[in-house]
Order: structure tokens, then sequence, then C-alpha cells
């Protein structure tokens, strides 16, 4: 097969779609992050804004050990699954 046909039969193809349609939805997201945080920050002013960004932080810090266990529990869940098929 030429690489002009692999070119071709890869832009048609069901992954490039999915991935196309994931990327525009991750980058819609991205935006509306972005602007929530331009209109919240004129909202609430510096000193209010700083710390909603700090509680924030401080969240997600807090939030590493139960993803973490999510993540372990997951991987043990497949293994397990695994075993038994």
């Amino acid at each position: 097969m030429s690489i002009r046909e692999e070119i071709r039969r890869f832009l048609q193809s069901r992954l490039l779609r999915e991935s196309a349609l994931l990327w525009i939805g991750s980058l819609a997201g991205h935006v509306s992050n972005y602007l929530s945080h331009v209109v919240t920050a004129r909202l609430l002013g510096p000193s209010r804004y700083g710390i909603l960004v700090w509680l924030i932080s401080v969240l997600y810090i807090v939030m590493v050990p139960g993803l973490t266990m999510r993540t372990k529990s997951m991987k043990l869940t497949a293994e397990l699954q695994g075993d038994t098929y």
C-alpha cells in the first residue's frame, strides 16, 4: 500500500474522527474554564480571588490520595478479573 493510500485511510478512520471530537471537547472545556476564571476574578477582586485560588489549590492537593486509591483499586480489579476469565 502506498503512503498516500495510508494517509487517506487514516484521514477517514474512526480513530481520527473520535480523537478530533475529544480534542474539540477538551478545548471547549479549557476555554470555558479560562473564561470563568476571568469573570470570577473581575467579580471578586484580587484579594478574594486569591483566597478562592488558594482554596482550589488546597482541594487539588487533598484529592491526590483519593485519586491514587481509585487508580490502584481499578488496577487491582482489572487484575483480579483477568484471573477469573
